[in-house]
């Protein structure tokens, strides 16, 4: 994991400065200052909103590769989409 080359990858691909992303993610400018330096411990709800902020998924945030359950995720949603009903009878 080199999570400071990913952020700043994305950053520049998105011509995103730091403080824009800190803004945006609603993180402090000096926590992710922190993690680019190996300083700060991680949060995973403010990893979060720092990968939505730059359209990836928090595993290629974290790990530079495509989420290799992005499939089966997508396939789940296919066939849970739509109306579902539930029918709940009292037994006796």
């Amino acid at each position: 994991m080199n999570l400071s080359k990913n952020i700043a990858l994305h950053c520049k691909q998105k011509n995103m400065p730091l403080s824009l992303l800190a803004r945006k993610a609603k993180v402090p400018k000096a926590t992710l200052h922190g993690w680019l330096t190996g300083r700060r411990a991680l949060n995973l709800d403010q990893l979060r909103r720092v990968a939505d902020t730059l359209e990836i998924s928090l595993y290629q945030l974290l790990f530079s590769a495509d989420d290799p359950n992005i499939d089966r995720k997508m396939h789940l949603e296919r066939i849970f989409s739509g109306d579902v009903r539930v029918v709940i009878e009292k037994i006796q």
